[in-house]
């Protein structure tokens, strides 16, 4: 079974995936938790690439800001894939970084990966949770299939 979570750190995050242990998942699973990656205003994906030698003094800052965000994203994962292989010491569990954690973005990313189940553990009560619903909804007809 193949699990992509969504963690931001928060408190609500920690707390749903401590829950996951008395959930009824497989012993052996792979994980892959994605961080969402916080830059606002939110900066085209060409801001996270290598950045040319002779860009503008504003590019270069959004390449700046975009580096910073990823490795604070990176981070955030591997504390989440921490808490994970706590509770589920044989999970093969790899991190990640989410640009577009939108509903459409969650799905493309659950479904390009393979994954079987979506737990978006993050504060927020909006657009991630509306997208764990997508995605759920989404793969739920998929598999049904």
């Amino acid at each position: 079974m193949k699990i992509l979570i969504v963690y931001d750190g928060s408190d609500e995050a920690n707390t749903s995936l401590d829950a996951l242990a008395g959930s009824s998942l497989p012993f052996d699973a792979e994980a892959l938790v994605l961080a969402p990656v916080e830059v606002w205003p939110p900066l085209p994906e060409s801001c996270f690439r290598h950045q040319a030698g002779h860009a503008s003094r504003l590019l270069r800052k959004a390449h700046d800001l975009a580096r910073t965000a990823v490795a604070q994203a990176l981070r955030t994962a591997a504390e989440g894939a921490q808490r994970v292989k706590r509770r589920f010491p044989d999970w093969a569990v790899h991190i990640g970084t989410c640009l577009d954690c939108t509903p459409a973005g969650l799905l493309k990313k659950a479904e390009n990966w393979g994954a079987d189940r979506l737990l978006v553990s993050t504060q927020c009560a909006g657009a991630e949770a509306q997208a764990g619903n997508t995605v759920a909804g989404r793969m739920h007809r998929t598999s049904a299939r």
